[in-house]
């Protein structure tokens, strides 16, 4: 049986990896931009397919999978979500 951490790791295997300290201080100066979607499993091959090799993908303690728990608060209307991906005239 095939869980969604046992994918990624799969689909991962093929990236170079990199440390957290090595990742810090090349990224330090550069402008972030963190964008968060839903998908099915199911469709990880085909992304991964597209993501350019030079990637790397972050590693701590031989591990390239983590978890982590997060609480999203929004409107019934989920207000928040829709309008963070438009851009804003400032």
């Amino acid at each position: 049986m095939s869980t969604p951490t046992r994918t990624l790791d799969r689909l991962t295997a093929s990236f170079e990896s990199i440390e957290l300290e090595r990742l810090v201080s090349r990224a330090g100066l550069l402008a972030r931009t963190d964008r968060k979607y839903l998908l099915p499993t199911s469709a990880l091959p085909e992304l991964f397919a597209r993501i350019d090799q030079s990637t790397r993908v972050l590693e701590m303690d031989q591990q390239r999978s983590f978890r982590y728990r997060s609480r999203y608060f929004d409107t019934p209307d989920r207000d928040s979500f829709y309008t963070s991906g438009r851009s804003r005239r400032g």
